[in-house]
């Protein structure tokens, strides 16, 4: 009671081509990046991109078909990153996933990092990537939210999202989105204006309805500041949410 509430989220149909589109003008931070996201899974059983950057995913987080959590970055045609040990199938719930690509780390297994709801993910399996590789993330290609780039047709997510932070050239931990309460629970906090996004970094809270070509009055408008909004295709205004 009392505490911060997200207001709303974004309805994604599997079954539809529906997602949301960027592309930078120019690079950001390719080395040291956060997104931060709220989701509540649909469908179950199938590989579903929550974002990706790069025609292939080459750089991503996504749902594997076993539904487990996959953060990863594809590098000299492989795909390097980690696969969470847990699997998450609960329809009912929602799940904060913070994801992390830092190159620069000199410990290889801390390069590719996945925190659900506060705890830092064990790694089920897991490729390295060789230190100071570029990612595709904040770069000057096309990011997609809702599938897994435009090379992907049948990884489409299947749910709700809400509340996304992706930060250009940091590398946060869970705390710098949300908290514990008093009974345990994970639960966001405001935070937009205690964040620096950076270049290419945004903030989608999905409270305006319009669909189409990005802008602020537009389902993709981003709220951090930097005016990097999202094009929205087969989006209609009542996949906006109030859950």
């Amino acid at each position: 009671s009392g505490g911060y509430e997200i207001d709303n989220s974004l309805r994604f149909d599997n079954g539809a081509t529906e997602k949301l589109t960027f592309t930078p003008g120019s690079a950001g931070n390719v080395k040291l990046q956060t997104v931060s996201v709220w989701v509540k899974r649909g469908n179950l059983g199938s590989t579903q991109g929550i974002i990706s950057a790069g025609g292939r995913f080459d750089t991503a987080i996504t749902f594997g078909s076993d539904d487990k959590i996959q953060v990863f970055t594809n590098y000299a045609e492989n795909y390097r990153g980690i696969q969470t040990s847990a699997v998450f199938r609960d329809t009912s719930a929602w799940y904060h996933i913070v994801a992390t690509w830092d190159t620069n780390n000199a410990t290889s297994t801390d390069r590719h990092i996945c925190w659900v709801n506060g705890v830092r993910q064990a790694v089920g399996s897991e490729v390295t990537i060789p230190q100071n590789v570029d990612t595709k993330l904040f770069s000057a290609t096309e990011h997609t939210i809702g599938t897994g780039g435009r090379y992907q047709y049948n990884t489409r997510f299947d749910g709700l999202m809400a509340e996304m932070h992706a930060i250009d050239g940091q590398v946060l931990t869970p705390t710098s989105f949300g908290e514990y309460g008093d009974y345990g629970e994970w639960k966001p906090i405001d935070c937009k204006d205690d964040l620096t996004y950076g270049t290419n970094g945004f903030y989608l809270d999905f409270k305006s309805s319009g669909v189409g070509t990005a802008s602020s009055s537009k389902v993709g408008a981003d709220r951090s500041g930097n005016d990097n909004p999202y094009t929205s295709s087969n989006l209609a205004a009542t996949d906006q949410m109030v859950d």
